[in-house]
């Protein structure tokens, strides 16, 4: 079956909404704060992964991160990681932001979640996700 198309009025205003949304992205928050409107997402330049068991169903992937230098870290965040919790199959299936290993006032924006998807989703640390996940609990 395939899916239905979306009208030219449909497509002329999603693309709308996203180019003032692009616009809207020189604000100054990375990573968006609840409640805020703006938010300008970072760039991760490298992303270390520590993968655990946590049970029958789930596994629990805790990221620590690098950003680029042109989008760093907000500052009153003192120890940012994500928790990434996956199915033993290696499909994510929740993304949290942390601050110090407590939950936070942040959300991961859209493209922040689509860098985190793709490592999660590369060779190398679905092997090591499905092999912890065989682990005995």
């Amino acid at each position: 079956m395939t899916p239905p198309q979306s009208s030219p009025f449909e497509r002329s205003r999603t693309d709308a909404m996203r180019k003032e949304k692009d616009e809207r992205k020189g604000g100054v928050q990375n990573v968006i704060r609840y409640g805020d409107e703006f938010a300008k997402e970072l760039t991760f330049v490298g992303i270390d992964a520590r993968i655990e068991r946590r049970d029958g169903q789930w596994v629990d992937v805790v990221l620590r991160f690098a950003t680029a230098e042109e989008t760093p870290i907000p500052s009153d965040l003192i120890d940012l990681t994500g928790l990434i919790v996956c199915t033993h199959e290696g499909h994510p299936i929740q993304m949290i932001p942390l601050d110090e290993g407590c939950d936070c006032e942040y959300q991961f924006t859209v493209g922040e979640k689509e860098q985190i998807e793709a490592y999660i989703r590369s060779e190398a640390v679905q092997t090591a996700l499905k092999r912890e996940a065989m682990a005995a609990g």
